[in-house]
């Protein structure tokens, strides 16, 4: 084959050889020897600790568990009038109620005292932060309505 004539697949791989091996990469040409780099030019690098970079935990907030409905008061009812109670509870890492405060009452003392009196007992899904269950507030509306 060595005195065969060159094929247009021979000349083609040819040309593309020379045309990589002229490319420069990194500043010099393929298959050129790097100019020995001097170690006396080269600043001394010192390692210093790592940083640290902390963020808390994204807080996943509480989801109802066994959560009753007030009754709803049969003076209300008889004489046909609804409201919204909003309520503010704590939520204990263990997901019972330890605090509830009417953040705005309904304008019925009948209401106010109903959603109180229920939300004492409900009991939820703990809020978490990370894998640890914590306190929370949390905000409920109670919507008393007639239908």
């Amino acid at each position: 084959m060595r005195g065969a004539k060159p094929t247009r697949r021979r000349l083609i791989a040819a040309a593309i050889i020379v045309l990589v091996s002229s490319v420069p990469v990194g500043g010099q040409l393929l298959g050129a020897e790097a100019p020995p780099r001097k170690l006396a030019e080269e600043p001394e690098v010192f390692s210093l600790e790592p940083m640290v970079v902390t963020a808390p935990w994204p807080i996943t907030p509480p989801r109802y568990k066994d959560i009753r409905k007030p009754p709803y008061p049969e003076a209300a009812r008889a004489r046909g009038q609804e409201g919204t109670v909003l309520l503010g509870l704590l939520v204990r890492a263990d997901g019972t109620v330890g605090e509830v405060k009417i953040e705005q009452s309904s304008g019925r003392h009948l209401f106010d005292a109903a959603a109180v009196e229920a939300a004492r007992t409900w009991t939820f899904v703990p809020g978490r932060q990370g894998p640890r269950a914590i306190e929370l507030w949390v905000r409920v509306p109670v919507k008393f309505e007639l239908k």
